[in-house]
């Protein structure tokens, strides 16, 4: 009788090299798959943020009135404000209250994961270092001009800490249109 040693399958280091092959692949792969879920968020803040100022523009320009865009951070929204002539405030900022309209866009929310790092308005970072940010208002006026500004913000993934995405948000002054970049902005 005759012993056949000629087995067929994988020996250890077959499988060793595929199981190492699985763990490369692997450290690509997951990563990525939760991270078209965070550039849709991504891309739809940035989309409804022009929107908003747009429809602000279109509006001062139709009204011929000042509006106020503010960005409530502790609220987690942005909205368009209008002049409000019987408020009591002395605050010339908050004379203002917010729009309510069914057929434009007038609030939007602002992600709890997007920090800002800068905030210019006609080149002075409104952000004080080592202090809570509240909230950031800039004006879009009657003839369509607005505040120059350059916003830098962080998105920043809550449970990990770990920083996702810089991006940047430069309004042109002279007819509020806005551009977006990767990278941060300075005035």
């Amino acid at each position: 009788m005759q012993c056949n040693h000629n087995q067929s399958g994988f020996n250890f280091i077959e499988l060793m090299v595929v199981l190492a092959l699985i763990g490369v692949l692997g450290a690509f792969v997951v990563p990525n798959l939760f991270k078209p879920r965070q550039d849709k968020a991504y891309k739809e803040f940035i989309q409804s943020f022009e929107s908003l100022v747009s429809n602000a523009l279109l509006r001062s320009l139709v009204e011929r009135t000042m509006h106020q865009i503010y960005i409530d951070i502790v609220h987690h929204k942005i909205t368009i404000r209008i002049f409000d002539e019987k408020s009591v405030e002395q605050n010339k900022h908050k004379q203002f209250k917010d729009l309510y309209d069914q057929d434009y866009l007038t609030e939007i929310p602002f992600l709890d994961r997007f920090s800002i790092h800068n905030f210019f308005i006609n080149g002075v970072d409104e952000v004080t270092p080592g202090t809570a940010m509240q909230d950031v208002v800039f004006y879009i006026m009657p003839d369509g001009t607005c505040q120059s500004i350059v916003a830098n913000f962080i998105d920043q993934d809550q449970d990990t800490i770990e920083i996702q995405n810089r991006f940047s948000c430069r309004i042109n002054p002279f007819y509020a249109r806005m551009s977006v970049y990767e990278k941060f902005q300075t005035p």
